[in-house]
């Protein structure tokens, strides 16, 4: 049973749309809307739709709500959880891909990569500067492929969720993130599915400076944490009596 997961700030020029085309391919009493202390119309439009709601008081980051939305969905016995933004940057047109490829892995996540292994150019130009850096980082440390650190649409299988859930500690957009590094450290399996590039004139609420920052301390914690392990465990480590 697959229980899919929106976070939503400030949606409500795009949410009602999100749900009826999320109508053809899931059943909405199995999505859950996750309003992040929003200020405009969003709790009453959730509150009017078919779905499962959580509405935090006050901004919590997106992190807290993809918590908050995978604890719900296990609490209703999902197998699986599939992840999406409100934006409309999602096509859940693209949801059958996702559904094919979880055969194979843990975790499938949407690529923008073109033909040419390029972000596509709807990609705004400094988005696909900072993707690409994150991805190679990413990929690095992860010791497999991550074509596409920071997208959002992702299909998690519920195991997978019960056993990194409790190791992260994140709560804005660096959650994400933080997820790929448990799941790769414990061996669970990343596969990726093409998806088309979509920008609306919706303003994205990604502080891109600070949470850059965010995401190299994110890579140096776990890089030491990694080195200081490997050091620890050495044979040719000297343990003075």
């Amino acid at each position: 049973m697959i229980y899919t997961i929106v976070p939503c700030y400030n949606a409500e020029h795009s949410i009602s749309e999100l749900l009826q085309s999320l109508s053809a391919y899931v059943s909405l009493d199995q999505v859950i809307c996750v309003n992040d202390g929003s200020t405009d119309n969003t709790r009453s439009i959730l509150e009017s739709a078919q779905t499962l709601s959580y509405h935090f008081s006050e901004n919590q980051g997106k992190g807290r709500c993809l918590r908050q939305g995978f604890e719900l969905a296990l609490s209703h016995s999902a197998s699986q959880v599939l992840t999406i933004d409100c934006d409309m940057q999602h096509d859940p047109r693209e949801i059958p891909k996702f559904i094919k490829t979880s055969s194979d892995f843990d975790i499938v996540i949407g690529s923008r990569r073109d033909h040419s292994n390029r972000f596509s150019a709807p990609m705004p130009i400094n988005r696909r500067f900072s993707n690409t850096i994150t991805s190679a980082w990413l990929s690095n440390l992860c010791r497999q492929p991550i074509l596409d650190s920071q997208c959002g649409y992702r299909l998690i299988s519920a195991q997978c969720i019960r056993e990194i859930l409790p190791l992260c500690k994140e709560t804005g957009f660096m959650f994400e993130t933080e997820f790929l590094i448990h799941a790769a450290k414990r061996g669970h399996r990343i596969g990726f599915v093409g998806i088309e590039t979509i920008y609306t004139s919706a303003k994205s609420h990604m502080r891109y400076a600070t949470d850059t920052l965010n995401f190299i301390k994110l890579m140096i914690q776990h890089r030491f944490t990694k080195s200081k392990a490997i050091i620890e465990n050495s044979p040719e480590k000297v343990v003075s009596p």
